[in-house]
């Protein structure tokens, strides 16, 4: 468990340095909407069992010289990433995290339930004054009755993930026009269609897992930013520069001190916020372009490459002569086109210490012809794999001969 959690917290920190670096540009270029949605790259890259093969490319052809280094003159220890954070052994790792997960879902519970019942005790149903908003509202299927005023810091705003309600100021008639009214109920009611608050849902239920990671708190604030910049878009995509100018001054109006509950949104001030709501005009051909842009930045950050130059430089002999036989759980698999494959699993060694092996496959192409998916080796325990150790019993590497399911099947290496 602490080997996936490890490795799972740096390859999200670098798929969400990805979508760091990719947010603006897209959005920019492309629209907000499309911007959001690359919060997926991170949240499909820690659901993945294993990372699908990238298509191979020129540079993957370009085979770089072997550099041999003077194994004798090396006497320093070089540790896995398992065995780095087991030093030392006697920190309890994953009982901490565990502590610290149960923490994080005890505090979010305990706002929430705070939260509804502030809710409760301050809000009074909604008296819609014009057949407009009810209008509205039957548009985007709310009834008037999941619609209330609370005295609460922070209306309006939604909430509720099944039946969502929607909360505004007690002073809402008085403080907006009744033009305005309905841009700040089409806001919210954005927010619902859009299903914002299942988004947000599960991007806590990520903070819950990693909550000792900064990355993922960054990572949940910036996609509440995202979807406020998003619904803008979805908004105003098709309005008039004066329809614009209205909506932007609702959002000023809008403005109040605020709470922090969960799953609630929020009007927001933004400098870069208000600044978008002139800029975006809504384009197919934008649309397309920006989504196979947003498609192509997903593809190059889910997938594996084909050929590891810093493998293939060092590639190991390996003792043919001997058999190793491993009772492992398997983490990782890395197909590759046309070089050897490779998984990384857990074994124990001799005096019951968990280590970690690199098992050395056939390329994909031959495994395919064997029969073999992304699936046959699942990440999990219970697989018994045998092959020939390293030369270099340091280097925990066994070319695999024959690899046994947990469910009985058996592959073997044909040679």
């Amino acid at each position: 468990m602490l080997d996936w959690l490890i490795r799972t917290t740096l390859e999200m920190s670098v798929l969400i340095g990805v979508v760091l670096l990719a947010r603006p540009l897209i959005r920019r270029a492309f629209g907000a909407v499309l911007a959001c949605d690359l919060w997926l790259i991170p949240a499909i890259g820690v659901l993945l069992p294993m990372r699908p093969l990238r298509p191979e490319s020129p540079l993957d052809a370009i085979q770089l010289p072997a550099i041999q280094l003077p194994a004798e003159e090396v006497t320093t220890s070089i540790y896995t990433a398992a065995e780095a954070w087991a030093v030392p052994t006697s920190i309890p790792w994953e009982a901490l995290w565990l502590v610290g997960v149960v923490v994080w879902v005890a505090l979010l519970f305990v706002r929430s339930t705070r939260f509804r019942r502030d809710l409760v005790s301050t809000a009074t149903p909604f008296v819609a004054r014009s057949p407009a908003i009810v209008g509205l509202l039957d548009r985007y299927g709310l009834s008037l009755t999941r619609v209330f005023t609370t005295t609460r810091a922070g209306a309006p705003f939604v909430t509720g993930l099944i039946n969502a309600k929607v909360f505004l100021p007690t002073d809402f008639a008085e403080r907006f026009s009744e033009q305005e009214q309905r841009w700040v109920l089409t806001h919210e009611l954005t927010h619902v269609r859009r299903r914002d608050l299942w988004a947000r849902l599960v991007a806590e239920g990520f903070r819950a897992l990693f909550w000792f990671n900064p990355l993922v708190h960054l990572a949940v604030h910036l996609l509440r930013q995202d979807q406020e910049y998003a619904c803008d878009q979805a908004v105003v995509s098709r309005c008039t520069a004066q329809e614009r100018y209205r909506y932007g001054k609702a959002l000023l109006l809008g403005e109040s001190p605020q709470g922090r509950p969960a799953f609630a949104t929020f009007f927001r001030n933004n400098t870069e916020r208000y600044a978008m709501l002139g800029k975006y005009r809504e384009s197919s051909l934008n649309t397309v372009v920006g989504t196979v842009a947003c498609v192509l930045i997903g593809l190059y950050s889910l997938t594996s490459s084909p050929t590891s130059v810093a493998q293939d430089a060092g590639k190991p002999g390996y003792d043919l002569g001997s058999i190793t036989e491993l009772r492992a759980e398997v983490h990782m698999v890395k197909f590759n086109a046309d070089t050897e494959s490779t998984m990384r699993v857990l074994a124990p060694d001799q005096s019951g210490q968990q280590q970690e092996w690199t098992v050395v496959l056939p390329s994909a192409s031959v495994l395919r012809e064997a029969g073999v998916t992304f699936t046959s080796f699942a990440p999990g325990h219970g697989y018994v794999i045998s092959g020939s150790p390293s030369r270099d019993p340091s280097e925990h590497r066994l070319f695999a001969w024959t690899i046994t399911r947990p469910d009985g099947s058996v592959w073997r290496r044909v040679e």
